[in-house]
């Protein structure tokens, strides 16, 4: 058994009885008789960039739609807020006419509010 090291920032690297291995592990564990996988010994990866691609697509899609959620959540917020002021002002409003109608323009003096002398 011996311990083999293989860096991407060396590409290709040679070992075992002359098989040439690109970037495979890091550290792989080279044993007689054992073979590599063939994505690793034959130097093709086109099924990882296939995954790593559609990986790459979808991370690219979860951050769209969590942008597009944000957005909504965002306008729906500031709608909330417009909401809560409009109905503040038509609540004082309303109040304003109820108080006008139940007790007129001299309902502050009826209740025993006097102006300054």
């Amino acid at each position: 058994m011996a311990l083999r090291c293989s860096s991407s920032a060396l590409g290709a690297s040679t070992f075992g009885k002359g098989k040439q291995v690109r970037r495979g592990a890091v550290a792989t564990l080279v044993f007689r008789g054992i073979q590599f996988p063939p994505f690793v010994a034959s130097g093709k990866y086109s099924e990882l960039e296939k995954r790593l691609a559609t990986t790459e697509q979808s991370l690219a899609e979860a951050e769209q739609r969590r942008m597009e959620a944000e957005e909504r959540a965002d306008k729906e917020a500031r709608l909330a807020r417009w909401r809560v002021l409009a109905g503040t002002i038509l609540t004082c409003g309303l109040l304003f006419l109820l108080q006008w109608a139940l007790f007129g323009p001299g309902a502050a003096a009826a209740l025993g509010s006097r102006p300054p002398a």
